[in-house]
């Protein structure tokens, strides 16, 4: 975790902050800036085979996005949900869930750039619709040509679904680059990651 997560503790989970900072601190600090606070949450649930377990892990991770959001996020933008057609119903639930959860924050899927042109967005996007207030193409491993190119063959999906591209800055020179592209594509909504 990269914040200091009571909620963590009272679980006992054995997930360990690499920081003291709490999540309100990190909301209040970036709302000082005016800007949005957004967290990014990976999400490990649906990589266990148990649906037991699985069912455990989702809970712990709705309640650490809850803190998150009562704490002061406005946004949380959620990695890592299943793309394969056995999970729909189990992610319906999921999504269900967060969204009851998070009260007022909005809860952002993130479709990863190795489905998103795919059924496995469509996918995704069906099981989620209604429960996510955004959608985003995190396209976070490509530059240059590389971004231009999936810009291309992912517009219908950015367009239609108004999606917020997730994009690195791995430098000054990357980012400069980067928001030129995307410029030239008229994309105004985008977060840079590192």
């Amino acid at each position: 975790l990269f914040f200091a997560s009571e909620t963590a503790a009272k679980m006992g989970s054995g997930l360990t902050a690499v920081s003291t900072v709490t999540a309100s601190e990190i909301a209040e600090i970036i709302s000082d800036e005016g800007r949005l606070a957004v967290a990014y949450f990976y999400s490990s649930a649906f990589a266990e085979e148990d649906d037991a377990v699985r069912i455990v892990k989702a809970a712990e991770e709705t309640a650490l996005m809850s803190e998150l959001a009562s704490e002061g996020i406005d946004e949380i933008v959620v990695f890592g949900l299943p793309d394969d057609s056995d999970h729909s119903k189990n992610l319906k639930a999921y999504m269900a869930g967060l969204e009851a959860a998070c009260g007022t924050a909005n809860v952002c899927v993130a479709l990863s750039n190795t489905y998103l042109g795919g059924t496995g967005a469509t996918r995704v996007i069906n099981a989620t619709e209604g429960y996510a207030d955004a959608y985003a193409a995190d396209l976070s491993g490509l530059s240059g040509d590389g971004l231009a190119s999936a810009i291309e063959r992912y517009a219908y999906f950015i367009t239609n679904y108004n999606m917020r591209l997730i994009v690195s800055a791995a430098d000054e020179t990357v980012k400069d680059e980067t928001l030129t592209l995307l410029e030239a594509y008229g994309i105004e909504s985008y977060l840079f990651v590192d």
